[in-house]
Order: C-alpha cells, then sequence, then structure tokens
C-alpha cells in the first residue's frame, strides 16, 4: 500500500497539470480570438 503512494501522489499531478494547461490554453486561444475579432 505504501508503494502505490508516489504512484497515486504523481498522477494526480499530472492529471492537475494537464488541467491547467489545458484551461490556459483555451483561456489564452479565447482572448486571442477576441483580440481579433476586435481588431477586425
Amino acid at each position: 500500500m505504501y508503494h502505490f503512494f508516489p504512484f497515486i501522489y504523481f498522477f494526480f499531478f499530472l492529471f492537475f497539470f494537464f488541467f491547467c494547461s489545458f484551461f490556459f490554453l483555451a483561456f489564452e486561444s479565447s482572448s486571442w480570438v477576441f483580440l481579433f475579432s476586435w481588431f477586425e
């Protein structure tokens, strides 16, 4: 059980990192689209 803990923490950290990066990319792309539509 104890040797399984680091794997769970690593998986949780990986999922959190991917979720944050996806959220940030979605926010950046939406802001870019908003800027492009505003300049057009």
